[in-house]
């Protein structure tokens, strides 16, 4: 079983390596994603969440189970128009805030069967999208508020960084 990791940890702000090819190996890993993130009431994930440093996203921004897609190797290649919303994310607990984000996206990866897709993707599933691809690049959202975004969540990510040293044995 896979536990979503927590920020600030180191993993959160590496780049994720290219996944060479689909495979059973990432078949099981995407399940196992898919469960993870319907456990913690989420509605996409991303490799580096669960400690995997591969370009892998689960995403279902409907929240049903069995209507996720499962996206190696995500890349946006175009961008349309604007969106404001909130944002919170499943390494970030308790920890919400105004993103603007592209409105309109397209993305191409790799599916699990080995076939190169494209689709667009538009309103919250593109944000889904962009959120996740962000952290196989090591960004977090909490990188992309405004000012005073930053600072209405500014106490609680020191809560968070206090919690995970208090967590982590010191390193000598």
């Amino acid at each position: 079983m896979m536990e979503v990791v927590l920020y600030p940890d180191p993993i959160l702000r590496k780049r994720a390596a290219e996944i060479p090819a689909a495979g059973d190996r990432l078949r099981q890993i995407a399940g196992e994603m898919i469960e993870t993130m319907h456990r913690s009431k989420g509605i996409g994930l991303a490799g580096p969440q669960v400690a995997l440093g591969e370009r892998i996203i689960v995403v279902n921004p409907g929240g049903e189970h069995g209507t996720e897609t499962v996206m190696l190797n995500p890349e946006i290649i175009a961008k349309q128009g604007e969106q404001e919303a909130e944002e919170g994310c499943l390494s970030i607990p308790g920890t919400f805030a105004i993103v603007r984000r592209a409105l309109e996206v397209t993305v191409r990866y790799l599916s699990l069967e080995g076939k190169m897709v494209t689709e667009n993707r538009a309103e919250l599933s593109a944000r889904v999208v962009q959120h996740e691809i962000d952290h196989l690049d090591g960004i977090l959202f909490v990188q992309r508020l405004s000012p005073a975004e930053k600072t209405k969540v500014a106490r609680r990510l020191k809560e968070l960084e206090e919690l995970y040293r208090s967590r982590t044995p010191a390193r000598r």
